[in-house]
């Protein structure tokens, strides 16, 4: 619960911004939603608009919690040593880390319909690696770990299994809707 706290306490004072950015997000997809209403059919225009916004939505929501500066003011922090149990243990942060690409990973799977799963694990890898990368070399305050990459891409992982489960659902459903006519 004292980690909720300090969280709560690091981004009280963004919030302003958040909000700010997820109206003006949701304004520019509307527009695109009307956009390709107007050029095709209004299923496909209200799925891919929705997926899209979920990717931006949550890319930006990373970017804004992992690389929103902290009270620390350190420079340098990297957390080496590599962690056993991270999820069992029930720490927080752990979870959080595991959660914050579950979303993201989710829709992209749901939208660009990842077939090499491959690439997509190396692809989110090297964005959690990047943002670790981040947060070593800015003056942000925040600790740099190898945990964070390989919970990020558990996160992912689960993620894009859970997309997979959803659109095989959806095109099992479709098929049989398109026998029975």
């Amino acid at each position: 619960m004292d980690q909720l706290i300090q969280y709560w306490r690091i981004y009280n004072g963004y919030l302003p911004f958040l909000i700010t950015t997820v109206v003006c997000l949701s304004i520019a997809f509307l527009i695109l939603f009307v956009y390709r209403l107007k050029n095709g059919n209004p299923i496909g225009a209200r799925n891919k608009s929705l997926l899209e916004f979920g990717i931006c939505f949550f890319l930006f929501l990373i970017g804004f919690i992992t690389l929103c500066p902290t009270h620390l003011h350190e420079r340098y922090i990297f957390d080496s040593t590599l962690k056993t149990g991270l999820l069992f243990r029930g720490d927080i942060e752990s979870m959080i880390n595991a959660a914050l690409f579950f979303p993201l990973a989710f829709f992209l799977m749901l939208r660009f319909k990842a077939r090499s799963f491959f690439l997509f694990v190396v692809a989110t890898l090297c964005l959690s690696a990047m943002i670790e990368t981040l947060q070593y070399y800015l003056p942000l305050g925040r600790v740099s770990a190898v945990n964070d990459v390989i919970l990020n891409g558990f996160g992912a992982v689960i993620g894009w299994a859970a997309g997979a489960i959803i659109a095989r659902r959806i095109g099992q459903r479709r098929l049989v809707e398109a026998r029975s006519r």
